[in-house]
């Protein structure tokens, strides 16, 4: 700002000096008096100029003394939106609520019997500790008015996670062992409400479904890839619920890898695959999985069996738009004096009402997402049921609040050997949250 006073200064300087030299050598009093007009002028800006820069000078000193108040008018900062039904035990602790209820109708055509039953019931908490480790714990009483069924109260789930770097999550305590996509999906995310059947003789024997253990795992290159490798103590033969007939003195180490090639799969998760993603991303997915469980022991009719159990499986997934297809198969072995070998395997897929949706959102927004959705399923598994089951079932999902809120519905065609064909009608609304 001095700068510019002192050049318009000299400015004011050079054309007092010219108007003075001109006054002196010309005849014209008139051009000396406009140039005497002209440097008034400039005088008084030189005035207004310097009066100008004394008050910032003022501000940058009130400045250096005191932070600047803000604008009274300016909106007050936003503040971080915080996760819903999440609340604070302490500023460092993290609690969330959860709550599931399947109540399901069920008619045999066989038996021609009907009954109504509280097929799941589940209490569920999670949250965060010091934002060093994860924790979900979950409580269940299934199968409540189911016939045959003797409901009790049991442990689900009880893990802690860790994560060591982005790529490498520690965890540990009952949860799913890492084998079969199938059994990795939630019952409130199937695209049927039950798993498939291959899925049920691998929980018999504890290969699938819930264990205690140990377990690194993580999704690198950004999510295109997935491992899973632990240690556990097989649920049925030395873990929880086990008898005096099943026993084992091995953990049971179990494995999974998968490549997800279009949509990367999202990083840190765990067992959140779903049986149908209602029309969102696009998704293609290859996984296999392993595990061995040895010098397992078991009576069967008297008779002790003695045996190393081996279990692998492959399985696929893809889903674009409106479509979803999933198949997989499994296999398991028990070597030994049994030597028996057990497979199965399901395909499925289901399509999303896309023209049927659009319009009902036009003219009943109320009515939910409608989707279709058919299984095959064959199962030969000795060592779970003596006879050969296979099973096709067609379905409709009514996806009220995705599936948070939705309704199901299908019909099982079942042929199992040796007996009388029969058909399984099931509906069943369901709260997950």
């Amino acid at each position: 700002m001095f700068n510019r006073l002192s050049l318009l200064a000299l400015l004011a300087s050079s054309i007092l000096t010219f108007g003075v030299a001109a006054a002196s050598s010309a005849d014209d009093i008139a051009a000396g008096d406009d140039v005497e007009a002209r440097l008034r002028h400039l005088e008084s800006e030189i005035e207004a100029l310097k009066k100008g820069a004394s008050e910032p000078a003022a501000d940058t000193a009130a400045t250096d003394e005191a932070p600047a108040q803000p604008d009274a008018a300016a909106p007050p900062p936003a503040e971080k939106k915080k996760e819903a039904l999440v609340f604070y035990v302490t500023p460092d602790i993290t609690f969330k609520p959860g709550l599931r209820v399947q109540t399901r109708f069920t008619y045999d055509t066989k038996s021609n019997n009907k009954e109504i039953a509280l097929q799941r019931f589940r209490l569920k908490a999670g949250g965060e500790v010091y934002e060093i480790v994860k924790y979900y714990l979950e409580m269940k009483i299934d199968n409540t008015g189911t016939a045959g069924k003797n409901p009790t109260a049991a442990v689900e789930n009880a893990w802690l996670d860790h994560e060591v770097m982005p790529e490498l999550i520690g965890r540990g305590g009952l949860y799913d062992v890492p084998f079969s996509r199938d059994a990795l999906t939630s019952d409130s995310k199937l695209l049927f409400m039950d798993r498939s059947l291959i899925k049920d003789a691998l929980t018999s024997y504890g290969l699938a479904d819930n264990g205690i253990g140990v377990m690194a795992r993580g999704r690198p290159l950004g999510g295109r890839l997935e491992y899973a490798v632990g240690g556990f103590n097989n649920d049925k033969f030395d873990g929880l619920r086990t008898s005096s007939s099943k026993r084992t003195g091995s953990l049971m180490p179990m494995a999974r890898i998968a490549v997800d090639l279009l949509d990367p799969a999202p990083l840190g998760g765990y067992a959140d695959y779903r049986g149908s993603y209602i029309g969102k991303g696009r998704r293609l997915t290859f996984g296999a999985n392993g595990g061995w469980l040895g010098d397992a022991r078991q009576t069967v009719n008297g008779f002790q069996q003695k045996f190393d159990l081996w279990a692998w499986g492959v399985d696929a997934f893809f889903n674009t738009g409106p479509y979803t297809l999933q198949a997989e198969y499994d296999w398991f072995r028990q070597t030994g004096n049994v030597d028996r070998s057990n497979y199965g395997w399901f395909v499925q897929g289901g399509y999303l009402l896309e023209c049927l949706n659009q319009r009902l959102d036009k003219v009943a927004p109320w009515f939910p997402d409608v989707e279709l959705a058919a299984r095959y399923q064959d199962l030969d598994a000795k060592s779970y049921q003596r006879a050969r089951e296979r099973q096709t079932s067609i379905g409709t999902n009514f996806y009220i609040r995705d599936h948070n809120l939705k309704i199901q519905t299908n019909y099982s065609f079942r042929q199992i050997e040796d007996t009388e064909d029969r058909g399984l009608y099931q509906l069943q609304l369901q709260l997950d949250f």
